[in-house]
């Protein structure tokens, strides 16, 4: 902090905006992350419950699913299913709850324990969203399969692993790395673009050698003997010294005001109308009040 207080009025402008930017930059990143696992969230939940559907709507599979051979007849049929549909899981159960087919051939015959699957044997159709054995996140929905004489002979569960916030952000710097970077360079070119107009209009001065500048201004100014008052185009007091503050019988800051509220019988303002100097006028102030 102490480094940064001593840089350059350049430096320091063009690094506090090159801050601003990248700032800009992993806020809309963090958005964008945000609006992505949402949207991909959608979308597999979609897929796994249209696969799903098909699979259940296979008349093989109504047929099959409670004979002695159904692993067989059904692990080939349903894993070409999976394939094409780009599904991570397609999981055939009877109502016992066992596991006809798995993409894992060891899972095949094993009961199923999902802890979400009881509506499923109720003919209800759902998606939910369960945990992985690596700590990831799974969305898979459930689809009752309903025989020719609508009876319920199985469930066709179909999942999906959700991306990780990691393979989204790489998702990401993989598809707008390009818009970053180039954003980034942007910001940098204006910042110093921006950091060399202020300097000029400084005049290449650093914050510290302005202020004592205006210090030494001030104190020069007020050590003048004769009185000086500047206004500006409305009138108004810019600029009074401490021996113009005496001659007009005033003190107080009175810079801002309108000239004749602190001098009445000014000519000042005659200057600015004419738009030629007035030289050597006298006056006569009959003020006796203090501004302050």
């Amino acid at each position: 902090m102490v480094r940064f207080k001593h840089l350059p009025i350049r430096w320091k402008v063009t690094l506090l905006s090159v801050g601003i930017v990248l700032f800009s930059l992993i806020i809309g990143a963090i958005v964008l992350l945000g609006y992505m696992k949402d949207q991909k969230e959608e979308e597999l939940s979609q897929m796994t419950l249209i696969t799903a559907q098909l699979v259940a709507q296979y008349q093989t599979v109504q047929e099959q699913v409670n004979s002695e051979n159904a692993s067989e007849m059904l692990q080939p049929l349903v894993e070409r299913i999976r394939i094409l549909n780009n599904a991570d899981y397609i999981v055939v159960l009877n109502m016992d709850r066992v596991r006809i087919t798995h993409p894992i051939s060891e899972r095949i015959g094993t009961v199923f324990q999902g802890g979400d699957e009881d509506p499923a044997f109720s003919e209800h159709i759902y998606t939910s969203k369960a945990m992985t054995e690596d700590g990831g996140q799974t969305v898979r929905s459930f689809v009752p399969i309903i025989n020719e004489n609508s009876e319920q002979v199985g469930v066709v569960v179909v999942g999906n692993v959700l991306p990780t916030l990691r393979g989204l952000l790489l998702e990401i710097v993989q598809s707008m790395g390009s818009v970053f970077v180039i954003a980034l360079i942007f910001g940098v070119w204006g910042a110093w673009l921006l950091a060399n107009h202020i300097k000029k209009q400084t005049f290449h001065m650093e914050p510290e050698e302005l202020a004592r500048v205006l210090v030494e201004r001030t104190a020069t100014f007020n050590a003048i003997n004769d009185g000086v008052i500047a206004i500006d185009q409305n009138e108004r007091i810019t600029v009074i010294n401490q021996a113009a503050k005496e001659l007009v019988n005033t003190s107080g800051d009175v810079v801002g005001m309108k000239i004749q509220e602190v001098i009445p019988d000014t000519r000042l303002p005659e200057v600015l109308k004419i738009d030629r100097p007035l030289l050597q006028r006298e006056f006569f102030s009959s003020r006796t009040c203090d501004f302050k």
